[in-house]
């Protein structure tokens, strides 16, 4: 995300625009150098999800937390290098309730 597009969604944020906001494999409210920002506007919206594999400064602040599997839990495809492409597979079960 690039800093144009935060400060678009902070606007957006300020003037109601936004009902529901969905963090996926990101900590806003860790990373930010205006996290204290970010964590104030969090108010303004309506409903907060957080997608994250740990209970982290972000996940904290949210109604809800839908917990992410690990890698090593996971289905997915990869780019490693260019011009190849390959699949991963889970190479053990879930832990937790993922």
């Amino acid at each position: 995300m690039e800093y144009n597009d935060l400060n678009n969604l902070y606007s957006d944020i300020k003037s109601g625009k936004v009902g529901a906001l969905i963090t996926y494999n990101i900590n806003p409210a860790y990373i930010l150098p205006d996290a204290d920002n970010f964590k104030s506007l969090l108010d303004k919206v309506e409903l907060k999800i957080s997608t994250s594999s740990y209970l982290d400064e972000t996940a904290v602040l949210m109604d809800y937390v839908c917990p992410d599997n690990h890698n090593l839990e996971s289905w997915g495809d990869a780019n490693p290098s260019h011009g190849t492409y390959t699949l991963m597979q889970p190479t053990i079960n879930p832990l937790f309730d993922t």
